[in-house]
């Protein structure tokens, strides 16, 4: 298995110079002390969360989310490629 080596988006962020599928750490404000932390699937053009990412899934607009991390997805299996 391909290990997932996440890098804090406070380090760096993906390059702008290519349109690309990350793996992403969501931080969602749950109560006025608490966060709740998801795994998502997010593109690094757009402007749904912090003005940088469109993620896969819809967060409500009325809570506070931010992405931490985020990290290159991983190679499918030997076995699910075509024509190999």
């Amino acid at each position: 298995m391909s290990e997932i080596i996440w890098i804090p988006c406070e380090e760096r962020m993906p390059s702008d110079d290519i349109l690309d599928q990350f793996l992403v750490i969501v931080r969602e404000k749950w109560s006025d002390e608490d966060y709740i932390y998801h795994i998502d699937y997010a593109t690094n053009h757009g402007d749904y969360i912090d003005n940088y990412w469109d993620t896969y899934n819809d967060w409500n607009e009325a809570q506070e989310v931010h992405i931490t991390h985020w990290a290159e997805l991983p190679d499918i299996p030997d076995s699910l490629k075509v024509g190999e």
